[in-house]
């Protein structure tokens, strides 16, 4: 099997604690964003923003939906934060 340069990340829930752990996570090597969720558009509006602003890439992929995120072929692994319920 061959190694991946990057691992491509899909994250689902981007409201306080997501941004906040996406803006850390901009600034880790060996780490490209291409998938973002979450169910308010704003939200994910808010990540793509982020993302840019780092200097990184845009995401290629956005959904409200985390079975779309889940089956995304552009994504190696997929970090869940959403709320504690």
């Amino acid at each position: 099997m061959e190694k991946n340069s990057e691992i491509r990340v899909g994250i689902f829930g981007l409201g306080g604690r997501g941004r906040g752990l996406l803006r850390n996570m901009v600034h880790i090597e060996g780490i490209q964003i291409t998938a973002l969720c979450d169910l308010y558009e704003e939200r994910v509006e808010r990540g793509k923003v982020i993302i840019e602003q780092a200097g990184r890439p845009a995401p290629l992929f956005t959904t409200a939906d985390y079975r779309e995120l889940i089956d995304c072929p552009d994504v190696d692994v997929v970090m869940i934060f959403a709320a504690w319920l």
